[in-house]
């Protein structure tokens, strides 16, 4: 957490701004390995390397091909085979009422289309509907997500204790 960072949170499923979209489903591993490998080499990264500065947001697929860390969960728009836009779910060891909204990005080709609020608001809804805080993280210049995740109805806060 740094002070160049853009906090925020959704407490309730009322307050939820849906996206929905019949082509947003969680990814099911190995079925969607090939999917998976696609969308990560259009944004230059091998989702099966282990080395930090290459893994897809802390995110790699192991030798059982299975999504790790194991408290990942990524929630994907879906369309025509392909992977258009991506969401993981962590859990924190350090927010025990909270789970995290990242590693959001949508390929390169279909930017500004709506993909990154519709895998938003479903992974925040599955969030909310297992009692949990929905919260998240961006940098502060990175005015797109934060647009994204006020548009689902996440408000901004000021201190990662309150986050």
């Amino acid at each position: 957490m740094s002070e160049l960072s853009f906090y925020c949170k959704i407490d309730s499923i009322e307050k939820l701004k849906s996206h929905p979209s019949d082509k947003v489903r969680w990814i099911e591993m190995p079925h969607d390995f090939e999917m998976l490998m696609e969308f990560a080499k259009a944004h230059g990264i091998d989702i099966t390397s282990k080395v930090p500065h290459t893994m897809y947001f802390g995110i790699y697929v192991d030798e059982n091909l299975e999504i790790q860390p194991d408290d990942a969960k990524l929630c994907a728009y879906i369309d025509g085979g392909n992977i258009l836009s991506l969401a993981a779910r962590f859990i924190s060891d350090d927010l025990s009422d909270a789970w995290e909204i990242g590693a959001v990005s949508t390929h390169p080709q279909h930017l500004r289309q709506g993909y990154s609020k519709a895998v938003c608001s479903v992974a925040a809804k599955y969030i909310l509907e297992n009692g949990k805080l929905a919260v998240s993280e961006t940098h502060i210049d990175n005015i797109a997500m934060q647009k994204v995740f006020l548009s689902i109805g996440m408000t901004e806060v000021e201190k990662p204790s309150v986050y």
